[in-house]
């Protein structure tokens, strides 16, 4: 029997719950499959880190998917049924299963999680909170310090005398489907329903960024990570990987300005900066990822200078952290960082300018221990524009810094 399936963003990896398998752990388990040339391939269990003897069902994964909730019975947890967190590692293995606390689980059964796109608003049922009567829906969000707030009840008409439950969420953070036995005529059997999430209910606003990462020369598609990191507070947002087609799809809060970077080894990095302002939004971006060659570049669009100065911003921290990430797992690149500017002011003034600002770099990479002879400067003012500085807009994308490589020792 094979119950309870939850799909990964992209939509080719399945998790879902099957029962008496000969491969199974426990009564029921939790497996994979992914969609690989046009069929799904036979189903892996996840393994003694998410499966125990005891009961494991109702699988919710992350829109990065790196964090997989699910619901178990298993000795540990805060009694009846509690819901459980995995988070995958970076060589793509689920670690140890935790309980996910007593913000969330109660002495009594918690089931059916499921964590928004935005990935900090969970929603579940619980008969151990305060509520109306049988399984109720409540919301929980991370705060800070990236644990789980205090669970609210998301009340009436959602949540009744009944039983409540199996609550998802659209992509938009205002559709819900759900599923209750209020209406059914003999109070046991569940049926679906949808409703609008009222506003304090609500997740964060999210958008979507997809597309396609290739190899520049070949064309053909790179399996690379790709990283996302708010540059207000300078924390990783998400880090994801494309599938073996080159193919990957993101969500984030819309409100908020990040450092996109796409890496593979023997590879450059590739930089850009990302703004969603539009919920709902699909963004779409491929990237050509360029191979470790001599005059290969890349424009550094996380660097940031104060006005008319060789001053950097404190957001440039992320670039910069970047690239110095970057020379340490390629000891044998020698770089230029490279300075441009827009065509206001006299040619000698914005020659001096990118001068400065291309030393700026340096000295910042310089200071955080990457050697002095391994980097060389180089400012062109207005003499390389990207395009004809006929609008601000056009001004804006040829005042930029750009990392090339110029020796492989």
């Amino acid at each position: 029997m094979k119950v309870l399936s939850v799909l990964l963003a992209d939509g080719k990896t399945l998790y879902f719950t099957a029962c008496s398998r000969d491969d199974s752990y426990g009564r029921c388990d939790i497996y994979q499959s992914d969609f690989v040339n046009e069929k799904w391939t036979n189903p892996v269990n996840l393994g003694p880190n998410i499966n125990t003897e005891s009961w494991e069902s109702q699988p919710a994964i992350s829109s990065d998917g790196r964090q997989l909730f699910f619901v178990s019975n298993r000795p540990g947890g805060r009694g009846g049924k509690d819901i459980w967190v995995s988070y995958k590692n970076a060589n793509g293995v689920w670690m140890e299963a935790k309980n996910i606390g007593d913000k969330i689980n109660t002495s009594k059964d918690d089931i059916s999680p499921f964590l928004h796109w935005d990935n900090q608003t969970l929603y579940f049922a619980s008969k151990g909170f305060i509520g109306m009567g049988g399984f109720d829906v409540f919301v929980s969000r991370l705060n800070g310090s990236g644990d789980w707030g205090e669970a609210t009840n998301i009340g009436y008409p959602i949540n009744s005398p009944s039983d409540d439950n199996s609550l998802i969420v659209a992509k938009d953070g205002r559709t819900a489907y759900f599923a209750s036995s209020f209406f059914n005529e003999d109070r046991n059997d569940l049926d679906l329903y949808t409703f609008d999430l009222p506003q304090e209910s609500r997740s964060l606003e999210v958008a979507y960024i997809q597309g396609l990462i290739t190899d520049s020369k070949t064309n053909n598609p790179i399996k690379a990570d790709i990283e996302l990191v708010n540059l207000k507070s300078g924390k990783s947002y998400k880090s994801s990987e494309s599938d073996l087609d080159g193919n990957y799809m993101l969500c984030l809060p819309s409100d908020a300005e990040y450092a996109l970077t796409v890496n593979k080894k023997k590879y450059l990095f590739y930089s850009e900066n990302i703004k969603l302002e539009h919920e709902g939004s699909i963004l779409v971006k491929n990237f050509k990822l360029q191979p470790l060659e001599v005059g290969e570049q890349v424009r550094l669009d996380n660097i940031f200078f104060e006005l008319n100065s060789s001053n950097l911003k404190d957001e440039s921290l992320v670039e910069l952290n970047k690239i110095i990430k970057f020379m340490a797992s390629n000891p044998f690149l020698v770089i230029e960082i490279g300075g441009h500017t827009d065509n206001s002011g006299s040619k000698a003034y914005n020659l001096n300018l990118s001068d400065d600002r291309a030393r700026s770099v340096k000295d910042a990479l310089v200071q955080r221990g990457i050697p002095s002879d391994r980097i060389q400067t180089k400012g062109y003012g207005m003499s390389v524009p990207l395009n004809t500085n006929s609008s601000e807009q056009e001004r804006a994308l040829n005042r930029r810094t750009e990392l090339k490589i110029i020796a492989v020792e």
